[in-house]
This record gives C-alpha cells, structure tokens and sequence, in this order.
C-alpha cells in the first residue's frame, strides 16, 4: 500500500477511534445523570451509540455535533499552497502529489513521510497514538528519487504494520479460544432430562424466545454459559440439577435465554471484532467492558420480569449460589454467562434487590437515545478563520483583577493570610449572611475559615458589613501539597442567631478546585437551652462556665473523586475564656440561639477551680451512643431548660514541686491534663511558696502534671487520680540547654524555620515551647525537657515540613530539610541478631500504611543485610494519618513487626534485632478421627492486635484477603509462614477446626482439629412456629483470641425450623434480622433483635428452641404536630432492655490514659473480660412492627424495664439509596421519641395508648398529608364506581386477578372477616379485578355474596391504579381510613383481621 493510502487509512481509523472514545465517556456521563431514571434496557441501548460510531465511515456535518466542542476535530479551512525548499533533482526524478493543501500549522505532521533519511535522523520519532488525530492533508511538493531508494522510514509503514500485528495477534487469540470451545462443545450430547427441558420450553415461552435452543451438559463449566451466535447453545455444569432446586433453574434459564432474545450472543461477536481493530484504545476496551456489565443488568431485568419482580430476593440467592460454584473465567466472543464479571456482582445485586417493573421513562429514555444520536453520530461543522487579534478590550489573565468586595473587613492586616503567607496565591469568596425568613442582610456577623486559620495565633474577628456580605481571603497550599486539603469550611456566628457552617470537601484532593465565587449562608433564630447545676452536696453552684460544642455535620470522604457540599447547623463555645453562658447564684444557666435541628451536643460544665465534667446530649439510639464516653443528659430537658446535673465530688489531687536536692520550688508553673494525642488542657497554675499545690474534684483517671521553673528542666509526670493516692512529686534538676540548627541539603543554614512541638506524638507531657532560626540558622530551647520529644520543623522559604525525635538529655540537633521529603523517603534498615549483634540476611520488608486493618504490601528493594527502599505520601490514603508499619522478614528468625513511624520523620536509618525462629517449620494437621486432615487451609493474622480475622459467613466459606494463608499437603502436613508467635492461627478443614496462635502451632508438632458443631432449633413468636424470618447466627462478642468472625444466615422454613451446620466450637448468640418496610434490604444498616446467646459444643447436635416468653406490647405514634405526613416504616424502632450501669461502662475511654500503650493494654483488657462477655449475653432488644398509620405492635416482651425508641426521619424513596455511601449517617431527623417501658409479669397485651413523638427536626422536611385516594372503576354488572361513595367509612380495597391462587385464598378470608365484623357499616370492602376480561372477574367472584362492592378497570384505567395505589404483587390488600388515606397495606393471615379489629375498635 502507498504511504499516502497508509495515511489516509491511519488518520480515519484513529479519527474514529477516538470519537468512539469520547463517546464513551459521555455514555458514562448520561448514565450517571440519569441513573435513578434510566432502567438497565435503555442504559444498555446507549453502548449502540459508540458501535454506530465505530462502524460509520463518514458522518454529516452539524452545528449541534459534540464533536464542535473539541477544537481537534473541528475541520480546518485550507489555507494557501506551501511549496517546500527547492530540492537537487533532475526533472526526471520529480514526482507531483496530487493531494489537497494544507495549513502551516499542520505541515510538520503530515509530511512526516516524505521527509528525506538525513531529516529523518534529526527528528524524534512521533508518539505511537500520533495517528489518532484530525484529518490531515498533503501539500503540493516534490520528492527527490533518492528517498524511495534511501534506507528512510515512514512512520505510517511502522505504525500501520504495528497496528495490522496487533489485529493478526488479538485475532488469533480470540479465533484459537473460540474454536477450542466449538470443538469441546461440538462434542457434548444434548440434555435428556425431561424435567429440565420442560422447564426450558416453559421459560421460552415466558420470554418468547422462538429459536431453538440446545441445551447440553459440560464438567468443564462451573456455571451455566449460553454458546454460539445464530445457534446458541445452553452449556450446564455436570450434575446441576442436584445442586440447584427447580425454582433457582428456573431463574438461570431465564437469564440465558433472555441473553438469547436481546441477541447478545451476536453483538458480544460485533464488539470482539470492534476491538480487536481498535486494540489501541483502552477507552473502548473500558467502554465495551461497561456494556457487558449492563449486559447482565438487562437480562436480569428481562428475567425478573418474566418471573415475579417480587422474587427479587430469591433471584439475588440464586446469584450468591452459583458464586460458590464460579471458576476463574473463559474470554470468548461466543460465550456468555450468568456470572461473566464477578467484580459487578455488588453492583448487580443492588439492582437485583431494588428492582421494581419500568413503568416510566420509556419514551423520554427513547428521546434522549435520539438526542444522543443527533450529537454524537454527526461531525463537528467548518470553522471560520479566527481573528489572530482576538476579542477587542479583552485583557491578559496576568492582568485580570480580583474585584473588592464591599464587605471586606481589614484591620490591619489580613486576618486569614497573617502568618500564613504562601507563593501559591490566595484564594477568596464572598460570603453573604442573611436572615432564613425574612431574607434581609445580617450585618455584624463573624465569619472565619476555621481549616486554613493556624490555630497557635490569634486573628482579628471578621465581620459582615451593613450590606450582610464579608470577602474571606485564604492562603492556597502549593499544587504539589493540594492531595491532602480535601475539606475546606465556612462557619458563621452572630450574637442573635444560631450558628451555621458549610463544608466542602473533595474524595481525591485538591478542594480549592471546586469551592465557588460566592456562598450565601441563611441563618435561623435558635432555640433557648439551660439548667441548673449542684454540687456534689446538692447544692447550686455559682460561676460555673457552661461550654458548648455540636456539630449537623455527618460523614466524611475519603478515596475517589466525589466532591460534596454540606451545610449543617454548628455551635462552639468551648473555650474557658469565653464560655457560651455561667451559672447564677442559684446555679441556674441559659444559653439563647442554640440549633434547633441539633440531635447531638456536648456539655461541659468547669467549676472555678477548673475542674471540669463533660456531658453528651443526644438522641438515642443515634450511631455514636456506642462511641459514647461521657455521661448522658437529656436532650429534651436542655431545650425545656431543665437539666439538672450534680457534679460529682472526684478527687483532691496534692502534689509538690522540687530542685534536684529536694528543696522546694516556690511559684514554679504546673500545667495539668489528661489524655493522649490530643491533650485535654485543664489548666495552669503556679505552687505555693512551700512549692505545693492542690487541686479538688478531678475525677479518678490518669493525669499529666507538667512542672517548669527558671533555670530548671521541664519535668513531666503521669498521676494515677483516685481514692488514696499519695502526693504528686516532680523534682526539677537544672537544665541543659538544646541547641538545634537547621540547613538544607548542602549543609546551607535555613533561617525563620519554625521549630513546634507535636503534641500527638508527646505523649505524657504539657509542652508549649516554640521558637524560629536566626540568621545563623539556630537556637535554643533553654529548658528543654527531661524525656523524649517530638517536634516539627518547617521551612516557608523551601516548603519543606520535617518532624525529628529528641531524646532525653540530647543537647545538639541538626535537622536537615529538604522538599522532596514532603512527597518521598529513603529507608535504610539493618537487621542483626538479637543474640550475637551480627548482620542477618533480609529476605522481605512489608509496610502497611495509616490504617490498622489495611494489608502489607511487600516493598522493593536489595534483599541484602542492609535494606534500602522508599515510601511516597501517596501510599497514604487522603485524610488519614501518614503513618507506616514494617515487617521484616529473614530466613531462620521470627518475624518483626516495628511501631507506628511517622512519614514526616523523614528518611529512616533503622536497626532491627531479630530472634532466632523457635520450633518446626510444619505441622502435621489431624482431623478429629486422627487421620491426615489433607488440604486443610491455615489464616494467618499479619501482625499482632491488626484487629483482622478470617470471615466465615456459610460453611465452607471463607474470607481472608489480608491475612497470610498457607495449605497442608495431601498427607497433612501444613508448612508455617514467618509470622509473628503472637499473631492468631485459624486451620479450617472439611471435617474440624482450630483456633490458635503461631506460637503454639512452632512448638506443637502436631495439631488436632476440633470437630464442628451442629445448631439446629425452631424459632416460635406468640407460641406458634414462624416461617420466612431471616435467622443469623453470630459470635457472642468479638475477642482478639477468638481470630475469626462468624456469620451464618438462614431463613426458617415453614415450621420455623433452622439448622445451621459446621460451626466451629464456642460461645455464640442468635439474632434475628428484619429490614423495615420502607428501606432496601441491601445497604440498610443491620440492627440485632430478640438476641439469645447459645453454645455450640464440638461434635455434637445443639438443639435450642428459639422463643421469648412474654407479652404483646403495642400502642400508636403521633407526632405533635398535626397535618405532617410522615413514614414510620422507615426506620427500625425498639424496645431496649436497660442493663445496669455497670455492666455498660467497662470499656476503657481514651481521654483515661496519658499514653497509647496504656489505653492499648487496658482495652486488650476489657476485650477479654469476663464482664464484656456477661453485657453480650444480656442485651435484649425487640424491633417494633408499624403499620402506616403509626400502630405499632411487638410480641413475646419478657418482664423487665425496657427503653422504647421511636425516630423518624426524612423519608427517601431513591431507588439508587442503597448504593449512596454513608446514606444512613447523613439522615435528617424528623420527630424522636426515648421513653422509659416496664413491662410487668403476666401474659395479658400490654397497651400503651398514644405516644407523642416530639417533631425534633425541621417540619418543612416532612410533606404534608396526601390527598385522599382517587379511584374510579366499573362495578361487574357496568354501573361507575369511585371510592369517594365510600367517605366516612373505612374501607378495605383488594387489587386481584382470576388466575391469582393467593387471590382467590385471600377472597375467601375476607368473607369469614365479613361474617365476623356482622353488620358494621363502619368497615366497606372493595374488589377491583385486573383481569383483561370482565367475564374472568364475574365468574371468580361468583357466591362471595353482595355485600362487597366489586369493580373491574380496563387496560388504561389499570396501568393508572397500579401506579396510584402501588400494586407490585397480587393479591395487594390496602386499608383506607375514613378519609381516603392508606393507613395499612399487604395484610393477609392473621394480620388482615387484628389490623381491622383494631382500627374499628380505636374508632
């Protein structure tokens, strides 16, 4: 082929390549905006687009092209002829090319070609993709004779001949692999089962699929795969039929064959060749692989539609099953499975359980589809000439002007940018405040950015001026440093409103890029909040300062590319300079603007001598009571500004101040705190002229006293508070001056570095000490403290930040800084033996980054005695803190794990001491029997306290990614990994299991497996058994030596009956598990009721009976506001069991301990308590059944005194809510309610009338109560009927059909309800027929007697009812009260009857 031909043939292909490509993203684009509208077919259909593209060899030219908005593709106007430089030819040896002209611009790329061998080697050669360009045109020009016979290179020849490979290549390999499965399949014999082909035939039918379809069975498949292209073939594992129930084949059968009805098989054939011409391109292999997944969602629905789109959940079981059959899978353009993409099986079964019939969108889904068409399958129009002027008055970017904003507050200098000065520019937005009702401008309103604002220096406060409006002006961080700033907020405070805030935050970095211009900020008036506060005595106490802290704000982001806007209702005053109210002689306090929409607020009252106590606010209930650590009060008795809070006594904690000698340091200062990483400062002070202090009612915990004087060390000391303490001693000897110097890289001095002390990292000590290099690049700290600490440097003339350790009694530090360690640090590690101190051999060095329950990675580097590597921040995920682990590894020593090492420490020189490996390298595995347990699995944890186990959610099933897995031979003999001696050791087998730690396994030798047991029972509610109810078995509690977590789920069968088998020995509890009626089942957080702890011994059946004996609790909710509709069955409300205090207190609180080595010791503690295990076996907690009318009902309440929580928030009917991550945090509460229940003994029905639920949120959240239901129908004898005739009556409406065999059932019930309700007038019952034939319904209803209204809807009026009153199975049975309203839905059994009753009653 010519080079000109070559060139023609690159450039189209690469033009159409990547438009496809751009339409790619745009299809990804649409399907997002319209995810919640768009059913699986239409997203599906819109993959067309970019094949339609592909396939088109020239399109029209439009003005509404996308292709417009990308200049490339825009087409160019031809300009004059060029004529090349005059070449050294003969006329003989000169050939014309009759090509079009072409722009200057463009003149370098397209005669590439024709340039002669001595251009070529002064030139690069073009990037590969350089074909994949606009079109391109040759020039006039002549080619000397000699370059053909030159040893020149075009690079379209090498291009076009890499492209051709590529093709011949994926060619081949697409061709071998299809033909080795035609061959294997060809071979195979049809399917004789006559149960299974019956169900084939019936599943055609359902689908219409008129083809004909093979179907045979295969041991090389593990799941069915549909096979061929015109002729598909259904390939079935081996032995399905066994493994699989008829209902479960059904679905499969389903699916496939809807494969076949869409003509999958073929087009998957057309995109396979797409690609492989196109084999350059990832954007189409990502495109075509996202079609394959939507794929799949379409058949789903296509087969939920011909199945039941009510047996959604058990088509999502179906999937489940055949994952624990999948094998690794087979790429063929002729083969398609049920399980092709194993990574979209989340995502497909959220659509799965969600899934609801299209009954929208189809035309507008078919309009946007033509839309598209119009935009993406049309080129790009002519461009006209551009001025080269350009636009006239239009300035340079350099020259553009930030526009003053006349709300800007300066008072001398910038508040924001004083002391934070960067080279990166500034930032700014123009904040407006204004009143929520009345929209007026607030002037006089403080305003401040609270993430960029350096917290360690005071700034003038920054107001709205008369216009409401103040220009906040921020520092930005350098671009290489924006990775980590993903949040940025805006508080705002006026004196005479409640407080408010917004965040903007940024997954993947860099949130400046998306803060906007200018942000208005509505404030609301708040709500008056107080009290009164007693001392230990009972007596109110004056001056006390009352501080405030609560937060609307929910979630936060970390990883991807999401970027959020958040506004929240926000109070601080929680400094004790200025406390947001002090108590009065009479210890009563009030604060005016609190947030009214605050559920959660911390209260923290100090007394004059700067003891303090912290108190929590908070509806109960809420996700964070668990994290509690600080005592309760009411909520409600803040708003009411009734609490009442008596501050308990504590303890006096005595101490004394000395110099070395033991005289007495009079007038030193003392700093007092407590906690660890971030310090809770309680005060300072100075001693007494005999050098004492003494400090009353602190509360017994570990606290840090922190003692300076003149000319003396600053000395440090941890004091265990409590009852019969002795005194707090702190000798001060005399001080050893620091000297620390700061340089560069080259040894340069550094000065105005800043030298600041890490108070996460000083651990155990109050330090404020901070100071900046002279000229010289030094100073001095005079008196530095006796223990280690830790500071950071930091650099503003070299954006540098370097954090170093200073060990006790070090007097000169040299701290180098250098740049690059912002973003990348060297690692140097030496291991040697503990024993002998020689160098040891490493053989691997691991490294888990920030977060505890997160893998190591296996670092590079020279596997040698000495071990050089490196770690970048962006091994860091954003947002967390940049900390690493490293395990190393050497061949005959156990492995180490290191602390926690800070990134910001910079470059490491690291010596490790290894241990010789103690104990066998194997292990022989036995099973229960003594026999070799062949193939047993061993999972190991990676370090200790990881906090990581194996997950076992069925038999057999097992979970362990993070952890080191190893497996035993078929003689049992199991190889032990290099792994910590304190790490945990499960070994899973068939027939037993063990639960160990690595130590015990090195000197065991040989291990014998504990046989499973087997927990089988009944689970009886109101004494009789009940089927349907999803049954989970757990671990009683998690414990670090447990290892493992189990979850077992199953759903009781008709008898109530459960059985749940290869359990692993141990202490575990039984819980049931319903979602509320309202919410999705998947991505609905799980809330355990009617928990029964049991054991399961090893080898042996445990039978249990599953039932609580107690009484019926029931009663209704009403909000306190009337006309405000609200949806109680979206939320899981519950009655509580209360457990003593004690018991509920025991987990260690970190603000307890001053070091992290404590509190870790003292929580491993309580992990493995006793007491910990007794809370587990009491908790006690039963969910409340609502109906929509707020009635609510729960049975089998044992005795005891219960806390009865009903919350109510925003309704969200979003069908994509379940895939929304942290959807559940972010809630808005409408109305709560916390009620104290005692439920006395006896088995009469405990009522508790009507509970009025406080509306606690905004009402404007809630809509109004619906209008009555409209329904207009045709009686069966042709009269018109609407529900309106039935006004003031209850009524009970049935959407049914002929065919339905539950209708009829429920047909007849409803006659024995009419017969037992006699004569009430109260109570109308309705029939509506959706059958297609008014004879059907006639014939049906025939002998249910004539005190039922039966009504029948054609086509038009059905499809409109069915959306109307929400019909999605039938029989659908709704209750309507007096005035029209759905007060109850679903009800049939006994339920239809008791709901009835009781709204008869109740009228």
């Amino acid at each position: 082929m010519q080079t000109t031909g070559i060139s023609v043939v690159l450039t189209g292909l690469g033009r159409a390549s990547l438009q496809a490509g751009v339409l790619v993203l745009l299809v990804l684009a649409v399907q997002w905006l319209f995810r919640k509208q768009l059913t699986p077919r239409w997203r599906c259909a819109l993959w067309w687009l970019v094949v339609a593209r592909l396939l088109l060899p020239s399109s029209l030219h439009s003005a509404v092209s996308v292709f417009n908005m990308l200049p490339r593709f825009a087409a160019r106007p031809t300009a004059a002829p060029l004529s090349t430089p005059p070449v050294s030819a003969s006329p003989a040896n000169v050939h014309p090319v009759s090509t079009p002209a072409i722009s200057a611009s463009e003149l370098a790329v397209s005669v590439r070609d024709e340039t002669s061998a001595g251009e070529i080697a002064r030139e690069k050669p073009p990037p590969i993709a350089s074909f994949v360009s606009a079109e391109k045109t040759i020039p006039p020009s002549v080619v000397d004779a000699s370059t053909a016979a030159s040893p020149a290179i075009s690079w379209s020849r090498v291009w076009f001949t890499i492209w051709v490979l590529g093709m011949v290549i994926l060619g081949l390999r697409v061709g071998i692999s299809f033909g080795r499965l035609a061959r294997r399949f060809g071979r195979l014999e049809p399917v004789e089962d006559a149960s299974l082909l019956g169900l084939l035939t019936e599943c055609r039918r359902r689908l219409g699929v008129r083809g004909k379809v093979r179907m045979v069975e295969s041991a090389g498949v593990s799941t069915p795969v549909l096979f061929g292209c015109w002729s598909p073939k259904l390939v079935l594992p081996a032995g399905i039929g066994a493994r699989f129930s008829m209902g479960e084949l059904r679905f499969i059968f389903l699916h496939e064959l809807a494969h076949v009805k869409r003509r999958d098989l073929a087009m998957n054939w057309l995109m396979t060749l797409l690609q492989v011409v196109h084999w350059f391109n990832p954007l189409i292999w990502w495109g075509f692989a996202r079609w394959r997944a939507d794929r799949e969602l379409a058949c789903d629905a296509l087969a939920l539609d011909a199945a039941d789109p009510e047996q959604n959940r058990e088509y999502g079981r179906t999937i489940l099953h055949l994952l624990e059959n999948m094998s690794a899978k087979v790429s063929a353009p002729g083969l398609i499975g049920i399980l092709e993409d194993q990574r979209q099986l989340r995502r497909r079964l959220r659509m799965i359980a969600s899934y609801r019939p299209a009954r929208r969108w189809g035309f507008w889904s078919m309009l946007l589809l033509a839309g598209l068409a119009v935009v993406c399958l049309t080129d790009a129009q002519s461009s006209k000439q551009s001025d080269s002027t350009g636009a006239a008055g239009a300035k340079p970017a350099s020259e553009a002007k930030p526009e003053a904003g006349a709300g800007e507050v300066l008072r001398g200098s910038d508040p924001i940018l004083s002391g934070n000065e960067t080279n990166s520019g500034t930032g700014e937005i123009l904040i407006r405040v204004r009143d929520a009702v009345t929209g007026q401008p607030l002037s006089g309103a403080e305003v401040f950015t609270p993430y960029v604002m350096n917290w360690r220096e005071s700034h003038p406060k920054q107001l709205t001026d008369e216009s409401g409006n103040c220009r906040i002006r921020f520092p930005l961080s350098p671009k290489t440093s924006r990775r980590e700033a993903s949040n940025f907020s805006v508080s705002v405070l006026h004196p005479d409103y409640a407080s408010r805030s917004v965040m903007w935050t940024s997954a993947g970095g860099d949130v400046y890029a998306g803060l906007p211009g200018e942000y208005t900020l509505k404030l609301e008036r708040g709500v008056p909040i107080g009290g009164m506060v007693l001392d230990e005595q009972g007596q109110p106490l004056a001056g006390v300062r009352v501080l405030l802290s609560g937060s609307g704000y929910r979630g936060f982001t970390l990883g991807g590319d999401e970027r959020r806007t958040q506004e929240y209702s926000e109070i601080e005053f929680s400094t004790r300079s200025e406390p947001a109210a002090r108590t009065d002689a009479t210890g009563q306090w009030r604060f005016a603007h609190a947030p009214a929409d605050l559920d959660r607020l911390q209260v923290t009252f100090v007394r004059p001598d700067d003891s303090q106590e912290v108190y929590t606010a908070s509806r109960k209930g809420d996700v964070l009571d668990t994290l509690d650590r600080y005592l309760p009060i009411s909520l409600a008795d803040l708003r009411a500004t009734i609490a009442r809070v008596q501050l308990p006594a504590g303890v006096t904690v005595r101490g004394l101040v000395v110099d070395e000698s033991g005289k007495p340091l009079p007038g030193a200062t003392v700093k007092e705190g407590y906690g660890h990483g971030n310090i809770v400062r309680i005060s300072e002070f100075q001693t007494d002229a005999q050098g004492r202090f003494e400090r009353p009612h602190r509360q017994p915990r570990q606290w840090i006293y922190t003692a300076i004087a003149p000319g003396r060390a600053t000395v440090s000391t941890v004091a265990e508070v409590g009852p019969g303490m002795t005194e707090v001693r702190l000798a001060l000897p005399p001080a050893k001056p620091l000297t620390l110097r700061a340089t560069d890289e080259s040894g340069q001095p550094l000065a105005a570095v800043e030298f600041t002390v890490d108070p996460f990292r000083t651990e155990a000590q109050i330090l404020d000490w901070s100071a900046r290099t002279d000229s010289s690049g030094s100073t001095v700290w005079s008196n530095p403290p006796t223990a280690e600490v830790t500071l950071f440097a930091r650099s503003p003339a070299i954006s540098a930040l370097r954090k170093f350790k200073i060990a006790a009694g070090e007097t000169e530090k040299r701290v180098v800084l250098n740049p690059a360690m912002n973003e990348r640090i060297k690692i140097r590690l030496q291991a040697v033996d503990e024993a002998t101190r020689l160098p040891v051999r490493i053989q691997k060095v691991s490294a888990r980054y920030a977060r505890e329950l997160s893998p190591f990675e296996l670092l590079e580097g020279n596997n040698t005695e000495t071990f050089n590597t490196e770690i970048f921040r962006t091994n860091f995920a954003i947002g967390m803190y940049p900390s690493y682990t490293l395990r190393v590894e050497a061949e005959d020593y156990e492995t180490v794990t290191t602390g926690e090492i800070d990134f910001d420490l910079g470059d490491q020189d690291l010596e490790v001491k290894l241990a010789r490996r103690r104990g066998s390298r194997e292990v022989l595995v036995l099973t229960p029997g003594g026999q070799p347990a062949a193939m047993a699995k061993l999972w190991v944890s990676p370090a200790p306290a990881a906090g990581l186990g194996l997950f076992i959610n069925a038999p057999g099933s097992y979970y362990g990614d993070r952890l080191i897995k190893e497996q035993a031979n078929d003689k049992g003999r199991l190889p032990l990994p290099d792994a910590p001696v304190d790490v945990s050791a499960i070994i899973t087998h068939s027939d037993g299991f063990n639960s160990l730690h690595m130590g015990q396994l090195r000197q065991a030798g040989e291990v014998r497996l504990q046989p499973y047991g087997v927990l089988k029972g009944q689970l009886r509610v109101a004494g009789k058994p009940k089927g349907g109810v999803p049954v989970i078995l757990s671990l009683l509690d998690w414990s670090p030596d447990a290892g493992f977590f189990l979850n077992y789920g199953q759903t009781t069968d008709a008898d109530g009956r459960f059985t749940f088998t290869q359990v692993p020995p141990g202490e575990y509890k039984l819980y049931r598990y319903e979602t509320p009626k309202s919410r999705p089942r998947f991505g609905t957080p799980i809330t355990e009721t009617w928990e029964m702890p049991v054991i399961v011994r090893p080898g042996e059946t445990n039978v249990v009976e599953y039932v609580s004996v107690g009484r019926v609790v029931s009663g209704q909710a009403k909000l306190d506001q009337a006309g405000l509709d609200v949806d109680w069955q979206n939320d899981v409300q519950v009655l509580s069991l209360k457990l003593p205090e004690m018991a509920s207190k025991v987990q260690p609180n970190w603000e307890d301990f001053a070091t992290t080595e404590a509190f870790q010791k003292a929580r491993s503690e309580w992990l493995r308590s006793e007491a910990r295990l007794e809370r587990a076996r009491q908790i006690r907690t039963y969910q409340l059944a609502f109906e929509e009318d707020g009635f609510f009902r729960v049975e089998d309440v044992p005795p005891g005194t219960y806390e009865l929580r009903v919350r109510v928030t925003r309704p969200d009917k979003s069908a994509d809510r379940a895939s929304a991550p942290g959807a559940w945090q972010t809630e808005q509460e409408v109305a709560a309610l916390v009620k104290e229940v005692v439920v006395p003994e006896g088995k009469e029905p405990l009522d508790l009338g009507t509970l009025i639920v406080p509306v606690t949120g905004n009402p404007d959240l809630v809509s109004p109560l619906p209008p009555p239901m409209r329904l207009q129908a045709r009686t069966l004898d042709g009269k018109t009927m609407t529900l309106d005739q039935f006004k003031g009556r209850n009524v009970l409406v049935v959407f049914w059909m002929s065919w339905s065999d539950r209708s009829t059932t429920l047909l007849a019930e409803m006659d024995k309800l009419r017969a037992e309700l006699g004569a009430d007038t109260a109570l109308a019952l309705v029939s509506i027929s959706l059958d297609d034939d008014i004879a059907d319904a006639r014939k049906a209803v025939a002998g249910h007697g004539d005190q039922w209204t039966h009504g029948w809807l054609d086509a038009k009026e059905r499809a409109a009812a069915s959306a109307a009153f929400d019909v999605n199975t039938l029989p659908t049975v709704l209750l309507l009260d007096t005035e029209g309203r759905v007060v109850a839905r679903d009800l049939e059994g006994s339920r239809l009857s008791a709901v009835v009753k009781r709204k008869l009653a109740k009228q």
